[in-house]
């Protein structure tokens, strides 16, 4: 072979290699996405931007949940898409001109619903609800459908509601109680992730019970114990400390019909009825035991231990002071007639408030307990049965006149500024923050707003099983001497912890 014929052959196949070096270019292109980020929740809308090295790209491919989204030639692409509220995964794939490919995947979670109201942990009286409460969240770009549920408890595993609606807002017809929920949005793709959970309570609801073998008069809690005035069946203590499962632990039989109840320190002191005041130790919760008696004149409905007195609604023989500083010999050291049927008693400082009821509110001076003097006296339209004192105001439950705000800031002349008339009739109340918690007979329990005093408005209720008589109020709790139902615990604020 001639020289020329060599150097024609070179560069021949100089020329193929040259041109094909492709076919031995065995490395795919190399991915890398700017963003979106893998994980990332972009609400629908996606901004993507990829870079793809390779000397020999040919095209590259986007697709979304196996659905191609576009295709490229560039080794640059920006590009926005709207994908709707599903989450899923976008793959990136780019090839060479011999045939090599690669991709990359990333997830995304798109559509998370944001909600707005209500706030998380929120307490939501039921007849502020107009027995129907919103439930709103913002709207998700390209969303055509969204899911919300509720659930007494946080895993959602026995659901109290489960629809699905086009609007970004469900009002629900409440029931009463403690829930938690959640809203998803979706489209023809398929549904987008949960957004976060909340917790809302309508109330009030009823958390537990124990029924008590007697008749539940009165009660009242101190720490975690509520001590019920059981009628017949007299003194009952009631471990509360898991309100929703209380237990009785201890009781006392004793030898009348237990009406009202007081515990101050180691001591029961109950108001026996035609048994008068009876003193029990109750220093060991489950075994009380009485230590000392006095057998008042009257009947004993009530009874308010202030120091080392005694304070005693005793019927048709007025108020009745006992000194109680030897709990094993209280000695009456004073009384009072009052023109009516003493009932119920409340003590601040130094005068004694007595629901009289038909006499309505009398205030008595007790600075001299051996010598108590009437000062001042409001005559509710109704019958006085109970009176709890808070500020200025006495808060008289007055049978079927409801609710009574008398105004206390001048003794010698009481003076009605508010009233709510309750729809049963109103036998306990107790007062604490800027509610009046009335216990209403058939009416149950009704929750009264008296931040302005002059105008009360009822803003929950919960209808008792038996006869509402007696109200007790402790942290979130309403704590309700049902009579033949029993003690009812019932929710009246919200958690303190989640």
């Amino acid at each position: 072979m001639n020289n020329r014929v060599s150097k024609i052959l070179i560069f021949f196949t100089l020329m193929v290699i040259s041109g094909c070096e492709y076919l031995f270019d065995f490395k795919p292109p190399e991915i890398t996405v700017v963003s979106p980020a893998d994980g990332a929740n972009i609400n629908g809308v996606v901004v993507l931007e990829v870079l793809v090295k390779d000397e020999h790209l040919k095209s590259v491919k986007v697709y979304w949940n196996e659905n191609t989204l576009g295709t490229y030639i560039d080794s640059v692409i920006v590009d926005t898409f709207f994908l709707g509220p599903s989450s899923g995964t976008m793959v990136i794939k780019a090839w060479d001109i011999g045939g090599n490919w690669s991709e990359k995947k990333i997830e995304l979670k798109i559509g998370i619903v944001q909600i707005v109201s209500p706030e998380d942990g929120v307490w939501v009286w039921n007849k502020n609800t107009g027995f129907a409460y919103v439930f709103v969240w913002r709207n998700v770009l390209n969303a055509t459908k969204y899911e919300i549920q509720f659930d007494n408890e946080e895993n959602f595993g026995s659901l109290e509601v489960d629809t699905v609606l086009s609007d970004t807002q469900f009002a629900w017809s409440v029931n009463i109680g403690r829930f938690y929920w959640r809203v998803r949005a979706g489209n023809n793709i398929g549904w987008g992730p949960w957004s976060e959970v909340r917790l809302v309570e309508i109330g009030p609801y009823e958390a537990g019970y124990y029924n008590s073998l007697g008749n539940a008069w009165d009660v009242f809690v101190l720490d975690n114990y509520a001590y019920v005035a059981d009628w017949y069946s007299d003194l009952r203590v009631i471990d509360i400390s898991n309100p929703s499962l209380p237990q009785e632990i201890g009781y006392y039989y004793t030898p009348g019909d237990a009406e009202g109840i007081f515990v101050l320190d180691n001591y029961a002191y109950v108001a026996d009825n035609y048994s008068g005041l009876r003193v029990i130790d109750i220093s060991n919760p489950s075994s009380p035991q009485e230590v000392g008696y006095y057998d008042t004149p009257g009947k004993a409905y009530d009874v308010f231990v202030l120091d080392n007195y005694a304070y005693v609604a005793d019927g048709d023989s007025g108020l009745r002071v006992i000194d109680i500083s030897n709990p094993s010999l209280p000695q009456e050291i004073g009384y009072y007639y009052t023109p009516g049927d003493a009932e119920g008693i409340f003590v601040l400082d130094n005068y004694a408030y007595v629901a009289d009821n038909y006499s309505g509110l009398r205030v008595i001076d007790i600075s001299n307990p051996s010598s108590p003097q009437e000062v001042g006296y409001y005559d509710t339209p109704g019958e006085a049965y109970d009176v709890f004192v808070l500020d200025n105001y006495a808060y008289v439950a007055d049978n079927y006149s409801g609710l009574r705000v008398i105004d206390i800031s001048n003794p010698s002349s009481p003076q009605e500024v508010g009233y709510y008339d309750t729809p049963g009739y109103s036998s306990g109340v107790y007062v604490s923050g800027s509610y009046a918690y009335i216990a209403d007979w058939y009416a149950g329990l009704r929750v009264i707003d008296i931040s302005n005093p002059s105008s009360p408005q009822e803003v929950g209720y919960y209808d008792t099983p038996g006869i509402a008589s007696g109200v007790y109020v402790s942290g979130s709790y309403a704590y309700i001497a049902d009579k033949d139902a029993g003690l009812r615990i019932i929710k009246i604020s919200p958690q303190v912890e989640r």
